[in-house]
């Protein structure tokens, strides 16, 4: 696995970690609360050549019956 390879890894990890509390603080939530639920929590990037841009997008649904806001997202 290439450095570059590695450290996409690493970033995703990292921005997944910080969703992490988001959603444990809303499972023990009463009725009426949101709910975050993310379908894929890993992501694997195809090798690319440094300096190339890679995006890609981390679904979050709300399961919960109130909305659900994002306030802050952080990356590695």
């Amino acid at each position: 696995m290439s450095i570059f390879k590695k450290r996409l890894t690493f970033i995703a990890i990292i921005m997944i970690g910080c969703l992490i509390p988001v959603v444990s603080l809303a499972s023990g939530e009463p009725e009426g609360a949101p709910v975050a639920v993310l379908p894929q929590t890993v992501y694997e990037f195809p090798p690319v050549l440094e300096g190339q841009e890679v995006i890609h997008d981390f679904v979050i649904q709300n399961k919960g019956t109130a909305v659900l806001k994002v306030e802050r997202v952080k990356t590695g």
